[in-house]
């Protein structure tokens, strides 16, 4: 693959729904702004045709950045008339050396890769009208931030995934779950490196984990620190919204007071939420949305236990950020989250709407 290249890939554990541009897709991305008709037959670009019917095609490839857009036009010929239609197709783009990084292959390693895993840039299938959001772990290899990079650097994919918007397949927003835990002991863990945690102030470095996939098609993920003190969190899919569980558990010897947590939802990759601003943001307890340039699509989270509603407009990203209740030896408690989407501009009708369902809910501490 040559140096130019881009395209879209995962991790291993998550090569079957992998997207990349093999060779020729490559040399077609160099030829910005071409125009193509297909099978041409006696003078016309026909790609399909029956019985009093003919459709002609031409299309014309633009690269935006990280977004490779395919523009066709089609004209539908018959008896009656003719008739125009057009379509756009998108495809997330990765540099090669974002594969690389995201996957652990090497240059060398990932054309074959491709080829084995028979990936290509039409092989993701369609999501059926009733199925559930599609969720998948981030693969990493690209900081999910635009801006204070210095902020989150050597961001870890084991706490985030990406959630893929129902208007748009290839725009997703990256959720990090948990990005922070504080605790009276300090900065118990960081999904990322910022500022010393507890760990990084004695010389200690965690292990790097991966989200696991349940039959369920629910992910997990559990971490024990070095104290004792485990977390953990699952994400379910449903058709209209994910579903976040996190718990925690206290291992020590020791009473644990002030759990704040950080959870963090970032838009760099979904179109129309890249805006670095604060001003298309609406922060409530719990409920935060983020509303698109367009100004008729959100993007909406929510936690049991939200103590701060909050936005950075450099990342940008948005928070409901919990509390845990204070835990004795022993103890472990839970807290439930929300992610949804929504098309129209009645936001806060929908936070009503969204509070009928009753996602959330006081849980017995055990």
């Amino acid at each position: 693959m040559g140096e130019g290249a881009r395209a879209e890939v995962r991790p291993p554990w998550a090569r079957a729904r992998a997207e990349v541009r093999p060779p020729w897709a490559r040399a077609r991305a160099r030829r910005c702004g071409s125009v193509r008709g297909v099978g041409a037959r006696g003078g016309a670009t026909v790609v399909g045709e029956g019985e009093g019917i003919k459709v002609c095609r031409m299309s014309r490839t633009l690269i935006d950045g990280s977004i490779s857009r395919l523009e066709f036009e089609y004209l539908v010929g018959t008896a009656k008339g003719l008739e125009r239609r057009s379509e756009i197709h998108e495809l997330g783009l990765f540099t090669t050396e974002e594969m690389r990084l995201a996957t652990g292959l090497s240059r060398d390693e990932i054309p074959a890769a491709q080829e084995r895993f028979d990936i290509w840039p039409g092989g993701r299938p369609d999501r059926e009208p009733n199925a559930p959001l599609l969720v998948l772990p981030y693969p990493g290899g690209r900081h999910p931030r635009i801006g204070f990079l210095e902020g989150a650097i050597d961001p870890q994919r084991e706490t985030k995934f990406s959630v893929f918007t129902p208007w748009d397949p290839n725009s997703y927003v990256v959720v990090d779950v948990p990005e922070a835990i504080w605790s009276n002991l300090g900065l118990t863990y960081l999904a990322h490196t910022h500022i010393d945690t507890i760990w990084t102030e004695q010389g200690i470095e965690l292990e790097q984990l991966e989200w696991v996939f349940r039959p369920s098609g629910e992910l997990t993920i559990e971490r024990t620190l070095p104290n004792r003190i485990a977390f953990g969190v699952t994400v379910q899919r449903q058709k209209d919204a994910v579903l976040m569980e996190m718990w925690l558990e206290n291992g020590t010897d020791q009473r644990l007071t002030d759990l704040r947590v950080q959870n963090c939802v970032m838009t760099k990759m979904a179109a129309g939420f890249e805006q670095q601003t604060n001003d298309n943001k609406v922060l409530t307890s719990p409920y935060v949305a983020c509303r698109s340039e367009s100004g008729d699509k959100w993007v909406i989270t929510a936690w049991e236990g939200c103590h701060r509603p909050w936005g950075n407009a450099d990342c940008p990203c948005f928070h409901s950020d919990p509390k845990f209740p204070d835990l004795e030896p022993g103890q472990t408690a839970r807290l439930r989250g929300w992610l949804s989407f929504y098309e129209v501009s009645d936001i806060q009708a929908e936070f009503e709407r969204i509070e009928a369902t009753g996602w959330s809910g006081n849980r017995e501490n055990r």
